[in-house]
């Protein structure tokens, strides 16, 4: 009993560990990311859709590269 107990827990342990990891890389990021809700440091001081202080987003390319643009007071900013 004692060499199958031993056995048993020889097998478990050399079979549970795998060094098979799966990286997966995403790519679905691209296209036009918008800011939605801003919250502050303070309780319960979340701004949402037309009420925030300005209007923002991003814009993922193929290539790597963005440009982020923000709205606030009638003025555009593009960077």
């Amino acid at each position: 009993m004692k060499r199958l107990t031993i056995i048993v827990a020889f097998l478990f342990i050399f079979c549970s560990c795998t060094k098979d990891t799966v990286e997966t890389v995403t790519d679905d990021y691209h296209g036009k990311w918008t800011l939605v809700k801003m919250s502050g440091s303070m309780f319960n001081s979340e701004t949402v859709g037309t009420a925030m202080d300005w209007q923002e987003f991003y814009l993922f390319n193929n290539d790597g590269t963005f440009t982020k643009s923000r709205a606030r007071n009638e003025v555009k900013t593009t960077a």
